[in-house]
């Protein structure tokens, strides 16, 4: 009984070179298969979680021109604008463009120019596998009844690789939402 004990336990101490290539060869083709679907996967977590930013720093535009609303009883005498900016320190004029980062500032002191201490937020640059753009060159202001001052511009992010966009929309009333229709 020993003896046949002896060599049940010599049959299986591991695995063979053979066998171990195969199992690589497997993992590598599984793997293949699946990273495609993993870009993709990214890229549109990537879109929603830049779509919900920018709603995110809209709605806290907003929210800060009707927090200083009854300040200034004249709706359009005080603004909060969200506008695009490279740097974070100023707004980038005539750009549709809105990866590089925008920036929150509020007209505090109602120069119509902004200052360093009026700046609310600064929200840096996008993915760079995103397109993030707005309808017209311009800026969102918000009274401080809460309305858009102007026309609003709608936003389209996109991600190539994945082909998953998403538009972040607002109504004359400078309410936002994110949708994955166009506006």
């Amino acid at each position: 009984m020993t003896a046949r004990r002896q060599r049940i336990s010599h049959g299986c101490l591991g695995l063979t070179l053979i066998e171990l290539m195969v199992t690589i060869a497997v993992v590598a083709i599984l793997a293949a298969m699946a990273a495609p679907s993993f870009t993709s996967l990214l890229g549109s977590y990537r879109v929603d979680a830049a779509a919900q930013e920018l709603k995110t720093s809209l709605d806290l535009a907003r929210s800060e021109a009707i927090k200083i609303g009854p300040v200034n009883p004249d709706p359009d005498a005080h603004v909060t604008e969200v506008c695009p900016s490279a740097n974070g320190t100023s707004c980038t004029s005539n750009s549709t463009n809105w990866a590089p980062g925008w920036l929150i500032w509020s007209d505090a002191d109602g120069s119509s120019g902004m200052s360093a201490s009026e700046i609310i937020q600064v929200a840096g640059a996008a993915n760079s596998s995103l397109t993030f753009t707005s309808s017209a060159a311009s800026t969102v202001k918000f009274k401080s009844l809460g309305q858009i001052k102007d026309t609003a511009p709608n936003f389209t992010i996109s991600h190539a690789a994945s082909s998953t966009t998403r538009y972040v929309c607002l109504s004359a009333s400078g309410s936002s939402k994110v949708q994955s229709n166009s506006c």
